[in-house]
């Protein structure tokens, strides 16, 4: 009876540890594919979001009219800041540069809407 008894008692103990042990194989696995995205990634996405805008054909009115405000609104990224700026080529902006750490940027240059006047929009896009 006390044989019975001690055998119940390792196989609850030797379950428990398995179970241990597979939570943490878990938890190691799980942590590798947790990760910030990479700034490629980002910048890449930034990009995206201004040649749909451009094809929508709303971008070149924006930038025709440098209402960056205008552009920054129409993105919308969850858990994640944004600003755009409008540069004309003698390099003079309006709009604001994010002054905070891991900040991606996708450019997108626009030759104008209605004569040609080159436009680069920078669109920043930073974490919360």
């Amino acid at each position: 009876m006390l044989v019975s008894r001690m055998r119940g008692i390792w196989y609850v103990i030797e379950s428990v540890m398995a179970t241990i042990i597979m939570f943490g194989f878990l938890m190691l696995i799980s942590s590798v594919y947790i990760t910030k995205p990479y700034p490629a990634d980002m910048a890449l996405k930034s990009y995206d979001m201004l040649q749909g805008l451009d094809n929508q054909g709303v971008l070149r009115n924006y930038t025709e009219n440098l209402n960056y405000t205008g552009i920054a609104s129409q993105m919308e990224i969850y858990t994640y800041n944004r600003s755009a700026q409008i540069c004309d080529y003698a390099g003079s902006c309006v709009g604001s540069m994010p002054s905070a750490t891991d900040v991606w940027a996708g450019t997108y240059i626009v030759a104008g809407l209605s004569s040609y006047q080159p436009r680069e929009v920078r669109f920043y896009i930073w974490p919360l």
